[in-house]
């Protein structure tokens, strides 16, 4: 990859190690010169298993730059409450999880 080429560039797993799925994401942004006739090149691909979305960010006039900034500020959001949310129904669940571990655990040296 030529440095020089992106403003940004991310292509990784989305899943840790070990974890089955070839979940992935895929975004970048290229770097354009002052003189450059052309807007950059803008691309961005979630994908999840069999499923893929690749989402648009339009440059090509101001009002399409002002939506695009809005989408990602929208998507941000999103993502952030959104893991906010899951986090605490993970809590929950590892709560019901060392809770039926300690009731099994005491069933067990009951009997």
């Amino acid at each position: 990859m030529e440095e020089t080429r992106y403003r940004f560039y991310v292509r990784e797993f989305l899943n840790k190690p070990g974890h089955h799925s070839t979940g992935h994401i895929l975004s970048y942004v290229t770097r354009t010169a002052p003189e450059d006739k052309w807007s950059g090149d803008v691309s961005f691909t979630l994908a999840d298993c069999s499923r893929q979305i690749d989402l648009s960010f339009d440059l090509n006039s101001k009002a399409c730059r002002e939506n695009s900034l809005y989408k990602l500020d929208m998507l941000i959001r999103s993502l952030q409450q959104f893991r906010k949310a899951f986090k605490a129904e993970c809590d929950l669940q590892d709560d019901r999880e060392h809770l039926k571990k300690r009731l099994d655990a005491a069933k067990k040296s009951a009997t």
